[in-house]
Parts: structure tokens; sequence; C-alpha cells
């Protein structure tokens, strides 16, 4: 997961607007990362990607990606 959050720094730093999929992907990753150590700094940027959807033109929230965030948290 820590170099998928550094290609998604990398996207963005490239103007590579993330969109959905983008975002659903990061969030799965989340939830297939088994590290206790890690778990809560991941969840807390799922919720952080959460908020940038949000904001974003080119991304809204859908039950796809509420599906993802929902299945990370368990």
């Amino acid at each position: 997961m820590d170099r998928a959050w550094g290609l998604f720094s990398d996207m963005q730093d490239f103007g590579i607007v993330p969109d959905n999929f983008t975002f659903s992907t990061l969030i799965k990753g989340i939830k297939s990362t088994r590290n206790p150590k890690k778990d809560m700094k991941d969840l807390e940027k799922a919720f952080t990607l959460l908020e940038q959807i949000k904001a974003s033109e080119n991304a809204n929230p859908d039950e796809i990606l509420y599906n993802c965030l929902i299945d990370a948290c368990i």
C-alpha cells in the first residue's frame, strides 16, 4: 500500500485527476492490508480520500466507493 499511496501522490503531482475507480482501488487496497500497526492510519487516509472525492469535480461518491469504505472498516 505504501507504493500505491506514492503512485497516487505522483498522479496528483503530474496533474492527473483521480476518478472514482482510482479512489475505490485505493480503498480496496486498504481492505487487503492486514497490518494492525498501519490499519488505523490507512483507514484515516480512506476517510480523507472520501473528503477529497466530495470536493472533486471529477469524482462523486457512489455505492461502489461506499461499499469499499465499509469493507475496509470491517
